[in-house]
């Protein structure tokens, strides 16, 4: 797994997370084994291709961190 990927569990959100980033995708209720195991292969797949611009660099916080 990449170490950007983490599992959140809250009383908001219960599910896979970027830290990077606003991608995020919720957990769905699965009865067995290998339906956890399909969900955790899409959730990987679907993060591999999601496109991480850290909130450090977006346009309006490079404006901020610059005083503008």
């Amino acid at each position: 797994m990449n170490e950007r990927m983490a599992w959140i569990e809250n009383e908001h959100f219960k599910g896979w997370h970027c830290r990077e980033c606003s991608w995020a995708v919720s957990a769905i209720r699965v009865d067995t084994t290998v339906a956890v195991l399909a969900f955790n292969r899409a959730a990987h797949g679907g993060f591999e291709k999601h496109h991480c611009v850290p909130a450090s660099e977006k346009p309006k916080a490079r404006a901020q961190a610059a005083g503008k």
